[in-house]
This record gives C-alpha cells, structure tokens and sequence, in this order.
C-alpha cells in the first residue's frame, strides 16, 4: 500500500465535527476564518457502544447513559428507523436524557447517533428467559457468568422492572422464609414452581401451571407470596387476572422462563377472561398481526410457569362464562385443593394457628426476596441437563403406570420435585423432601380426579348434575303413565325397581328413562354420543339393552337410554 505523504509546511486546519465534551454531546462549528466557534450543545453526554438487531432483522443503536436519579449506569436500545426522529429524541428524554431544540442541532444528533461509536454486534429481544448462556428477569437485568461472553439487551416490557429487585442475603431468606416451607406441600409447590420455571427450556417442556384453589384466608396468596420472593418482590410482582389478550402476552413474554403468578382469579369480571387468559399464557404463541409496511409480523412465543389461585377450581370458573375447559387445558393446569391440616399448613412451626404463621411469612416475605432466584441461575448454568432429566424421571418411576393425560400432570409434579431437589444448597430444605412432598399432593390430586381422562370425569359428571337438577322434578313422569302429551321440558320417566312406589323419591331404587333427544342434548353436551354411552356404560350406570345397543323400548314404542339410579356406582 503506498505510503501518504503529509506537506510539514501545511498548517492545521480545524474541521467541523460532532463530539462528547465534558457532560454533553456537542457540536463545534468553524467560522470563515478558520477559527473554531464556542461548542453548540446537542445533549447530555451518552456513549454509543454497538449496533444490534432483533428478531425480525430490525437495526439498533446501542447507547449506555448515566440515570440522573439513581447515578446507575444503563443500556438502551435505539431503533435506527427512528433516529432524526420526534420517536428517537422522545425515547432519549423519556430516559432523562436532555436533548436540546433546534433543527439544526437535531441534525447534527441524528448523523452523530448513526456514525459515531462502537461497532460491537448485541442481541435485541423483546423477550425475558434464556438468551443462550445468558439470562434475562423480568426487569431486564441480565445474569450471565462473563459479561464479554454475550452481548443482550433486553427491549421488552418493564412495568414491573421495580419488582425484582433483591432484598437482603440469600441466607436471610433461607432462614425467615424458605425454611417454613419444610413439612408443608403447598409452600413447596409454590417456591418448586418459581425454581422449575427456567428448567422448562432445557427440558423443553410446554408451559402451564397448577391453580391453587379453595376457601378465603386459607394461605392461597401467602403461598403465592412465597413463589414470587424467589425472584423479586412479592407485592410488586403479583398481578390479578384482570386484563386484555394483548396485555396478558406482553406480561407472558416478560416472564419467558419465568414465573407468572396471578392471585384471586374471583376478581375477575367477566369469567370468559379466565379462559382466553389461561389459554394465550399456556399456548405460548401470540396472533398473527400485519405489519402496516406489509407482510406479517414476527410471531412472539413464551414459555412460562403459571401458578394461580382462586376459592374454586378453574374449570368451574371457565364454564360459569359458558366456555369449555378442555381436557389439554385441565391437565397443563390442574386445579389442585389448597386445605391441608392447617389452612395451607402440614406443620406450623411452632406458631398458634396457620393465620399466624401466614402473617410472619408475609413480613418475612417483605424483608427477604429476589435472591434466591439469582443465585439459582448461576447454579442451573453448571448443572447438566441429563442430570435435570434424570431427577425429573427418578420422581415418575416412584409413581404406578399413569395413562396420557394424568402423566402431563405427574411430570408437572416431576419438573417441581427435582427443582426443589436440585436448589436444596439454595433453599436449605432436607434433600428428598421436594420429592415426598410432590408425591403426596399428586396423589391427593389423583384422589379428588380420579386416573379416569378429563373427558370421562367431565361426560360423568355432567350427568350426574342433570339427574342432580331433574330426577325429582316433574320432568320425569312415573314409568306407568301413558299419557302422550307432555309439556316441552318432558326428559323421560322414572321406575322403582321393584314397583314400590310409596317410599320417598329420594330412598328408592329406580331407573331413569331418558329420551334421545335429552340425552343427546343435555348429557351428550354436543359430544360424540356412542363416546358417551360408552364411558357411562363403563362406570356401571348406563344400560345395554344387547350387542352395541344402548336404547330400550318402552310401551309407547320409542326407545330410551336407561340409567340405573341417579348417579354410578361409588361416584
């Protein structure tokens, strides 16, 4: 390469130029003589230390500032199709930036911010969780082992950046908080679910959750409290059911890899709130929106743990909106019972009653929070992931052979019990507490659900609710009467079994002929009807007249499906 050759006779000649001077970006103008003018000041001193890009291929400006309240150093990202702007010098100011007016000055910024600083590639994203090595919370804080390593900047939502946070020490919190949890299922169902929540992406587990539900002031929300003190503060980060399908997923993406907690779903207003909600978190997808440049944009995807509560299970609150909980539902989120012995409790630790031992764990709670998630990260980057797996699996082998859909609810119980066991350093609980714990409230689970699928306990237990409501009413008509013209609401007729009508209705053994219609209307519930018949059928309550037949026909000549007593047997 030839070498350039300078005149040494040449004199200096200043030029204009766009530079950090002091505690301000400024501007230094040159006048007809030559000379430099007094500095222009174009805004408050920032650094620009890279470009970046995110998902769909849009470019950044990375510029790090100093937050006039805090004097904390921070990191922001600039979209390059905003920069001369009113949206740039509005998201500059927005971060206490000072920018100052005049066109000429906005210009001078504008070619500043696209040309001058490092040119160090960042990852942008809009979502929080796993960022290869590295790990975003919900604040945008981001924990990684070696800050050089990676280069994120999280862009997404902060409303609630101010709720994780951490207050006091990891062995404060171990001591005032995590140790209660000792002996108790449902404290350690709630701080396993806030640990599980960042396995899920290793083991590539779907999102879901378990809802806590039962009567008021049981511990429901202590419980919730618990979960949340693992990753910041409990009062900050807690949110309600309420709100939109757009929120719920900007909230989601906040907590990818994360846990979301939502308390007291009876506040809701409008129950089919519940649904759409329940369905966008565990989904994990948002809708397909257009990009008002054409085209698509780019679809946003979540992975997050929900942990609920509520005085009744979800599906009750689901089908009071006139919606149906379907069986994937029910099983990614299962409704599980909150009363133990005391309240919430197994073992009060030496405290009155429960409600006292709820009231110090909920000032603990306040005083101790945010560590343990952060030092739990740290821990997960060294653990393998056939060790997280092999954990998961050594709690499914203590369990009996468990068909498909009760085995997505046993290995949620999985992720939990070998969460708790592998962050027993962390939490200081005795190691294979988390798994006997776990074990125990699934199997509670399994005696209130029965190993039956979803669809079967929900065509049961939509038939014995229509005998619950009809079976003593005029709606059936005594199995002698002949009479052919009955009012609209007629569902069949009634039979003492051994033609002894004078005991009272509800102490006889009888049948209950239904008509086809009724059956197919007010049991089937828009179901397969052979499915139903067959499930009942199953559960020794619907009759088979002979071979795949399920109708009997009575005097009037119509047939009939008959069911023996107003519920199955031992249901």
């Amino acid at each position: 390469m030839p070498v350039m050759k300078f005149d040494v006779n040449e004199t200096y000649a200043p030029n204009p130029r766009t530079t950090a001077k002091g505690r301000h970006i400024v501007h230094i103008s040159i006048d007809k003589e030559g000379n430099e003018k007094p500095p222009s000041l174009l805004a408050d001193k920032f650094d620009i230390v890279g470009n970046g890009t995110d998902g769909s291929g849009a470019h950044y400006r990375i510029i790090r500032y100093q937050d006039r309240c805090t004097r904390q150093t921070r990191h922001a990202a600039l979209p390059c199709a905003e920069i001369g702007s009113n949206a740039a010098w509005a998201k500059l100011q927005s971060m206490g930036i000072v920018v100052y007016s005049g066109r000429a000055k906005r210009e001078y910024l504008a070619d500043y911010l696209q040309t001058a600083g490092s040119r160090d590639f960042w990852q942008i994203t809009d979502k929080a969780g796993w960022q290869g090595n590295a790990y975003i919370l919900p604040s945008g804080e981001v924990l990684q082992a070696d800050e050089g390593e990676c280069r994120v900047l999280y862009n997404g939502d902060t409303s609630q950046a101010a709720a994780y946070t951490a207050k006091g020490s990891l062995h404060e919190w171990r001591e005032n908080v995590a140790k209660y949890a000792a002996g108790n299922s449902r404290l350690l169902l709630a701080i396993g679910a806030a640990l599980a929540a960042p396995m899920m992406n290793r083991l590539e587990e779907a999102g879901g959750g378990f809802h806590l539900y039962g009567a008021s002031r049981d511990g429901k929300t202590t419980a919730a409290k618990a979960a949340l003190s693992v990753w910041g503060d409990p009062d900050a980060a807690k949110l309600s059911w309420n709100g939109t399908a757009l929120g719920f997923g900007n909230t989601a993406l906040a907590r990818n890899d994360n846990l979301l907690v939502l308390d007291e779903i009876g506040q809701v207003k409008h129950t089919k709130t519940v649904s759409e909600t329940a369905y966008a978190v565990i989904d994990g997808t948002g809708k397909i929106q257009g990009h008002k440049d054409g085209g698509n944009r780019l679809i946003r995807q979540w992975r997050t743990l929900l942990f609920s509560t509520g005085e009744y299970d979800m599906q009750s609150y689901v089908e009071r909106g006139g919606e149906k909980w379907e069986a994937g539902q029910n099983v990614r989120i299962p409704s599980l019972p909150s009363r133990a012995t005391y309240g919430i409790y197994e073992n009060l630790h030496s405290f009155e009653n429960g409600a006292a031992l709820s009231d110090h764990l909920l000032h603990q709670i306040g005083q101790y929070h945010g560590t343990a998630g952060r030092a739990w990260i740290e821990q997960l980057r060294h653990i393998d992931t056939d060790a997280i797996r092999e954990m998961r699996d050594s709690f499914l082998r203590m369990l009996p052979e468990l068909n498909g859909q009760i085995l997505t609810v046993a290995r949620r119980f999985a992720l939990v019990a070998a969460a708790l066991e592998l962050s027993a350093d962390i939490t200081g609980l005795p190691r294979g507490q988390g798994m006997a714990a776990m074990k125990q409230y699934f199997e509670e689970w399994i005696d209130e659900n029965g190993t039956e699928s979803h669809e079967e306990r929900t065509i049961i237990r939509n038939a014995v609710r229509f005998f619950e409501l009809y079976a003593h009413t005029p709606r059936f008509a005594i199995f002698d009467a002949l009479q052919k013209d009955h009012d609209r609401n007629h569902a069949g007729y009634y039979k003492a079994k051994n033609g002894d009508y004078a005991a009272p209705a509800a102490e006889r053994e009888q049948e209950y002929w239904v008509i086809p219609t009724v059956f197919e209307e007010e049991i089937c519930k828009g179901r397969n009807t052979a499915m139903v018949c067959r499930i009942l059928h199953g559960a020794g309550w619907l009759e088979k007249y002979s071979g795949e037949r399920y109708q009997f026909q009575r005097g009037d000549k119509i047939r009939y499906y008959v069911f023996d007593g107003v519920r199955p047997p031992d249901k």
